[in-house]
Parts: structure tokens; C-alpha cells; sequence
């Protein structure tokens, strides 16, 4: 045993690359998908803290507790005065004679028609921050108005469609009188449960129902994809650190078995090298790349199908070796 623990200083190389196999296979997979993987994290996360079930998109507003103008795409955002640099995002505004309770709509109660708010993802979009000023085009104006940005709130996608590589954020402004005025567009209304008992007594008020968890659904799925190439890359590391160091590994310990080596010792060896040069360095990794990920069920998957992967190749194989050994030892 002593001679073949020696034997690790000529084989330095080798070590040195099944560790970095690990960890370029990990890395390549993160270089590939981490953008992804942060907003659809991000977006998850906003769900799971929100205090709505269901969105309600109203043809017409009626003065409900959280219900908002819903200008979606109605109103122009842009980044500078000239109009030269279009926000893509959808708008919702505070109306002056509705209440706010749900702690998500909290950011529009204290917003005035000179400011806004906007979703974590815009302000990473167009590197923004509080206190920039952006360009607000109204319908009824081809004179963009300055508005403040107040507050920035947790990542959110476009509520009727979030599909995330479309990359539409939604923002929150003040109550604009002259909005609400010129125009009778639609409106939008957030509940903590079902309102359409109450909502039946207004005819054709109900426009589309949006239900959170068929949006936590539909983003989930944009993130299944990640979470399979970990899983092919961490299979295909997998095979070939085997390859190129512990096949070799197995019959060096199985050549010291013959000449004396306990032979539990031949698989127990080779069970904590491939701890130490293959688990151990992609939980290292997993733990690093994803801990500056927003926390959700994906970015928790996306960190522990690798490690699980490398966990069953060391079961597997250590179950493996024995067998092998004990059919050549008869």
C-alpha cells in the first residue's frame, strides 16, 4: 500500500487532470447556462414570496382592493430624452383610489406620478439603479416625462406571458391623472384567492385569469433544460476521469493484490480516491458556481444532480470492484 501511495507523485499529472475534468465540465455547464438559470431562479423566487394566487385581468376597472391600470405595453419607457433606447417591459400603475394590502403591491403605495419601480431583472437588463431618471412616453403625449426610479423590487417577468429569453420586465408607476383619463384601457387585479364570485356581478369584466401556479409551472420548465446538460456533462466527466485514472487505478491495486495487499483494501482505495479527486472537487464547485444564484427548487437541482451523479458512480463502481474481485480470487 505505502508503495502504491508513492506511486501518486508519477501520477500527479493524472490526478491533476481528472480534478480538472470535474471542473471544467462544471464550469461549461455554468458558462452555458447561468444567465438562464439566475432568472428563471429569480422569478421563481418572486413567486414563492408572493402573496397572490391568481392575477385577474379586467376589461374595465371597478375600485377593487389591489387592483391596478394596467398599461402593459400601452405606455413607452425609454433610457434617454431622445427616445432612442426602448425599455422593453410591461407597466402597471398605482391607482390613487384603490387600496393596497398584499405585501407585493406594497412598492405602489408610496408612489407618485414622478416615479416608478422597477423588477430586479430590468434594473440588470439596462443597469439601472435608484435614483436614475428614465423617459416616460404617454398616449396622450409625444413628450416624454421624467420619472424617478424609487425602489427596485424582486425579479418579475411579464405577467400574461413570462417566458424568460423574451426578457420583458414589468415595472410599476405612480398614479398619472391624465392617464387615467384619456384613456379606458385595461385593468389589472391581484388576489390571494378566487374573487370571481364577486367578480360575476359585472358583466364581461373578466378579460384572461393569469393562476400563479401554472406560471411557476411554465417557468420551471424553461429551466429543464439546464438541469439536463448538467447531468450529461457530469455523466460524460464521469466516464472519462474513469478512463484515464481510476481503470488505471484498479489494476495497479489489483497487481499489489497478488503481491500481498489485503484485498478490501483494493476497493476501499480506489472508493476514497474517487471521493477525494471526484466528489469532493464537484461539490466544491456546484457549491461555489450556484451559491450567488437566487435560492429555488431549480438552482437547487441544478447543484445537486452533478454531486448526486458522482455519488452513485462511487457506489456503483466501489459495488462493482468488488464483485470483480471476488470472481478473479475465486
Amino acid at each position: 500500500m505505502k508503495m502504491y501511495v508513492k506511486g501518486y507523485t508519477q501520477r500527479a499529472m493524472a490526478i491533476v487532470t481528472t480534478i480538472a475534468i470535474i471542473l471544467l465540465s462544471s464550469l461549461l455547464c455554468y458558462g452555458l447556462f447561468h444567465k438562464k438559470l439566475y432568472r428563471v431562479a429569480g422569478q421563481l423566487n418572486s413567486y414563492n414570496s408572493a402573496d397572490y394566487s391568481i392575477i385577474y385581468i379586467l376589461n374595465y376597472g371597478e375600485w377593487f382592493d389591489n387592483e391596478c391600470l394596467y398599461p402593459d405595453t400601452d405606455i413607452q419607457i425609454y433610457l434617454d430624452a431622445n427616445k432612442t433606447r426602448r425599455m422593453t417591459v410591461s407597466s402597471v400603475m398605482r391607482n390613487e383610489k384603490v387600496t393596497y394590502d398584499l405585501t407585493y403591491l406594497a412598492p405602489l403605495s408610496g408612489l407618485v406620478a414622478d416615479e416608478m419601480c422597477i423588477s430586479e431583472n430590468v434594473a440588470d437588463t439596462y443597469n439601472l439603479d435608484v435614483g436614475d431618471t428614465l423617459y416616460v412616453e404617454y398616449p396622450y403625449s409625444v413628450t416624454p416625462e421624467q420619472t424617478i426610479i424609487s425602489d427596485i423590487m424582486q425579479a418579475e417577468y411579464d405577467y400574461v406571458n413570462p417566458i424568460i429569453d423574451n426578457n420583458v420586465g414589468v415595472v410599476f408607476l405612480g398614479f398619472n391623472e391624465k392617464y387615467a383619463a384619456s384613456t379606458k384601457g385595461n385593468s389589472v387585479l391581484f388576489a390571494e384567492k378566487s374573487r370571481a364570485d364577486e367578480l360575476s356581478a359585472f358583466p364581461q369584466i373578466i378579460n384572461s385569469v393569469i393562476n400563479k401556479s401554472e406560471c411557476i409551472a411554465t417557468v420551471s420548465a424553461q429551466g429543464t433544460t439546464a438541469l439536463l446538460f448538467s447531468a450529461i456533462f457530469a455523466l460524460i466527466s464521469a466516464r472519462l476521469t474513469h478512463i484515464l485514472f481510476f481503470s488505471k487505478s484498479y489494476a495497479l491495486l489489483y497487481r499489489c493484490y497478488l503481491k500481498g495487499m489485503s484485498r478490501t483494501l483494493v476497493p476501499s482505495i480506489q472508493f476514497v480516491e474517487k471521493i477525494l479527486f471526484c466528489l469532493l472537487p464537484c461539490i466544491v464547485i456546484q457549491q461555489i458556481i450556484t451559491s450567488r444564484m437566487p435560492e429555488s427548487f431549480i438552482t437547487r437541482a441544478y447543484k445537486t444532480i452533478p454531486i448526486c451523479i458522482f455519488g452513485l458512480y462511487c457506489i456503483i463502481t466501489f459495488i462493482v470492484d468488488l464483485i470483480k474481485l471476488r470472481k478473479k480470487g475465486g
